[in-house]
């Protein structure tokens, strides 16, 4: 097993037989071995296009620099398959064992079969929630969702990276669950929006700023499709919801 290479993953039935074992499983010992004798049955396995990191996935190393090492290994693939499970839970229990293992241990935890579900298995049609909740998974999906190779946004070109807004949503782990968790994400004029909007705000650093944003967008979008906007103009919706919400805190301030 390495940690730099997968040329594999788990074909459809296999995520079946995981959850099997994780339902059956008494421990973690006992389930991640069984796991491992499925990583090497060829029945369980597809084989793919070899994945090569350029570095192995370190628990004490940021979130937003494992994204860029898994991104630029991974690639930009289309995001249909990168919705599949097959590819992100081999990669959780083989070349990113480690990672897991410190990431997110199972040893010790209450509910570690849950937070096996929630960290290293996905399910077979896994929702936007799991895919950013996925301990692999969420790394390349973050990333996919906030590499600005062009430098076309603010924080990009202040910076001059083109990762900064992925470093900037998993500075605050609520940013990524506000912004991919909700209909927020689903069109990218109103993320990169939403985003960019922030940067203006002195609070955003708070891990509720996103969350009240994200809020009073969600109300909006409920009564106006802002999909049908131009970015200029759904850029001018979101900085009025933000800066409204500015004023509003400022006259509470002075009260």
């Amino acid at each position: 097993m390495s940690d730099l290479t997968c040329d594999k993953q788990f074909k459809r039935d296999a995520i079946t037989l995981i959850l099997t074992k994780l339902d059956s499983a008494d421990n973690p010992s006992d389930f991640l071995a069984q796991v491992e004798k499925l990583s090497t049955d060829p029945d369980c396995l597809l084989q793919r296009d070899s994945i090569e990191l350029e570095k192995p996935l370190d628990a004490n190393r940021s979130d937003s620099d494992n994204a860029a090492i898994l991104f630029e290994a991974v690639g930009q693939i289309d995001r249909v398959n990168a919705a599949l499970p097959g590819l992100w839970t081999y990669m959780a229990f083989n070349t990113c064992r480690q990672y897991m293992l410190d990431r997110w241990p199972l040893d010790g935890v209450r509910n570690w079969k849950n937070r096996a579900k929630q960290r290293w298995v996905l399910p077979f049609t896994p929702a936007r929630g799991r895919l950013i909740r996925h301990g692999i998974a969420r790394l390349w999906w973050a990333t996919e969702l906030t590499y600005d190779g062009s430098l076309d946004h603010m924080l990009s070109k202040e910076t001059d990276d083109p990762y900064a807004y992925t470093k900037w949503v998993f500075a605050i782990e609520n940013r990524l669950l506000q912004l991919f968790d909700r209909s927020v994400g689903e069109n990218p004029d109103v993320m990169w929006a939403v985003m960019d909007s922030m940067q203006h705000d002195e609070a955003s650093g708070a891990s509720n700023a996103i969350a009240d944003v994200g809020r009073d967008v969600l109300l909006e979008m409920s009564t106006r499709q802002l999909g049908l906007l131009n970015p200029t103009e759904i850029e001018a919706v979101i900085d009025s919801i933000r800066s409204g919400k500015d004023s509003n805190k400022s006259r509470t301030d002075m009260e």
